[in-house]
């Protein structure tokens, strides 16, 4: 069993309707009614140690920012904006406090970027490695939450910034490569950062339909909003952003560039659709603001009838992949 099926059994029964609950099981965030102008977003996420991480990788600074990043982007996936986050942390015996206080360290360095403050927790011991638990708490102007549902057929498919660079910096560190070619890509992988910034812009905006934040694999998650949408999206190949610095250091690794980008998963770029009759005036706009966003915001794709997601290759042909993203297995 997979995680999406685990999930799908274990949410069985879970209410889709509440008082004070806007939106439950199913998104990148709950959402909880706030006030007469809020809504409130919730998320959690946890990191295991030799799951999802090795102490030997990564620095414990670098861990704090990561642990703290990848739930933000939840939050970014919703166009909402961080507030707080409660902290559970399990120590195996004998691990060094000042590790433990350099975790916190770089929580409280990501927490600086994006305003967000710490208000609880709990700590425990564990017998099996490091864990480290968190939930972010957000809001989002009321009735505003981008969801996963909300593709229509026709409309247009975006991803921002460049994939599959963690992924090969998780294949770097796995063969043992720390040159300085491939040192960005380590970075990428170990302190990601989200896109808080264009979430909130993109929501603002009113022409986003639906979006996901990218931590699966590009396939993986966009099949989520496939799913949800109950529509078919197709990818073409040739209009995934890249790098040749990024198929050099792949082909270093054995790996197939679009493969990574495809399916690498731990960007944690965002990936949504906007709506067809905006798609003109989306462009526009994107031409004025992604400047001051310091990162690409690329089209790949449109939403058309069906399900599920397709690769399209250059000669208009279907890819087959034999790996379509990251899953836990149970």
């Amino acid at each position: 069993m997979n995680e999406f099926e685990l999930i799908k059994t274990v949410t069985h029964g879970a209410p889709a309707q509440k008082d004070g609950l806007v939106r439950g099981v199913g998104d990148d965030c709950a959402v909880i009614s706030g006030n007469e102008t809020k809504d409130f977003l919730i998320t959690t996420d946890a990191l295991f140690e030799d799951v999802h991480f090795k102490r030997e990788w990564i620095s414990p600074r670098t861990l704090g920012r990561k642990a703290l990043s990848v739930n933000i982007s939840d939050i970014a996936a919703m166009g909402g904006k961080p507030l707080f986050y409660l902290v559970t942390i399990g120590i195996p015996k004998a691990f060094p406090l000042k590790e433990v206080e350099e975790i916190f360290e770089g929580m409280a360095n990501s927490a600086f970027v994006h305003r967000t403050a710490l208000i609880g927790g709990d700590t425990c011991s564990s017998a099996n490695g490091l864990l480290i638990s968190i939930t972010v708490i957000g809001d989002i102007d009321r009735g505003k939450s981008i969801y996963r549902s909300g593709a229509k057929i026709g409309d247009s498919v975006y991803v921002t910034g460049i994939l599959g660079h963690a992924a090969l910096g998780l294949a770097c560190l796995e063969k043992g490569i720390r040159s300085l070619e491939v040192r960005e890509f380590i970075r990428k992988h170990d302190d990601p950062t989200p896109r808080v910034a264009i979430g909130q812009w993109l929501m603002s905006s009113t022409c986003v339909s639906s979006m996901i934040d990218i931590s699966d694999g590009l396939v993986s998650d966009l099949n989520h909003i496939a799913e949800a949408s109950n529509v078919e999206i197709k990818i073409f190949a040739n209009q995934i952003p890249k790098v040749e610095e990024f198929a050099k250091a792949a082909n270093r690794c054995n790996k197939d560039a679009l493969t990574l980008a495809l399916t690498g998963g731990e960007d944690y770029e965002l990936a949504f659709t906007v709506s067809s009759y905006k798609k003109d005036l989306f462009e526009k706009m994107m031409k004025v603001v992604a400047p001051t966003f310091g990162h690409a915001v690329t089209k790949i794709g449109e939403v058309t009838a069906g399900n599920g997601v397709k690769i399209i290759d250059m000669h208009g042909a279907n890819m087959h992949l034999t790996k379509g993203g990251y899953e836990h297995k149970f």
